[in-house]
């Protein structure tokens, strides 16, 4: 992600979203999020938190983008969608939604509250959130792949071996948010990737901005260049390819 934007997203996702694992947001959609930009549901009945984490059918998926978008935020939109179809070779495909099509599910650009995205495929229309200071190809490439299928890069069960959490300037409530999912993410076989778009900033959830809440334990890493991407890295393309079988 650029680093101009970056910061937006790092004070929006420390000071803008919930402090806890299930708090809600405020919103029309009532999702609940995590770490920041991930979107659960929460059974009213049961109190079941729940994602959705399908596998979009062939790698195409259909979209539509709210019409009270101005112009130029549409274009950023399907610009960025292009630059994921182009860097996996169309192992990702992206076809505007059209009820003639049959499409049971289908991706909805809107602005609700924050940037946001569910895991994976759900059902019907699914919502996904960017408000104008979403708008910039870094962070739409990130919230759509969480929509494809994957988590934060640090919350992987073997993180530790890459990064060192540092819990003293991590802000009080927000300690979850660095909790790894074993439970939900398999990493493939695949290396750890400092560079994915997936990866948040050294200083993500921080007390203290000029400080890190996440530092590389290889030498040869600077962690001022964690989330700093605007495109996919080539282990962001590999793990498309290899989750979605297009090799």
């Amino acid at each position: 992600m650029s680093k101009k934007y970056l910061s937006f997203l790092i004070f929006f996702i420390s000071y803008a979203s919930p402090a806890s694992i299930k708090k809600q947001v405020e919103s029309r959609h009532h999702p609940f999020l995590i770490q920041g930009d991930i979107a659960f549901e929460m059974d009213r009945n049961s109190n079941i938190v729940t994602s959705y984490a399908g596998k979009w059918d062939n790698g195409i998926v259909p979209y539509k983008i709210d019409p009270k978008y101005p112009q130029q935020y549409k274009a950023l939109i399907v610009q960025a969608m292009k630059v994921i179809e182009v860097q996996t070779r169309n192992c990702i495909r992206f076809v505007e939604y059209s009820p003639s099509q049959n499409f049971f599910t289908w991706l909805y650009f809107t602005q609700d509250n924050g940037c946001w995205s569910y895991i994976g495929k759900g059902k019907g229309e699914q919502w996904l959130s960017l408000v104008p200071g979403c708008m910039t190809q870094s962070i739409i490439i990130h919230e759509v792949l969480h929509a494809l299928g994957f988590w934060h890069e640090q919350s992987r069960p073997d993180r530790d071996s890459y990064i060192t959490i540092n819990w003293s300037n991590i802000m009080p409530g927000y300690e979850a948010e660095f909790n790894k999912r074993p439970d939900a993410i398999d990493t493939m076989n695949i290396q750890y990737d400092y560079f994915s778009i997936m990866h948040y900033a050294f200083n993500t959830f921080a007390l203290n901005t000029s400080l890190p809440t996440m530092i590389p334990t290889q030498p040869n890493i600077n962690m001022y260049d964690l989330g700093t991407r605007d495109n996919l890295s080539e282990t962001d393309i590999d793990k498309i390819k290899k989750y979605y079988n297009c090799y």
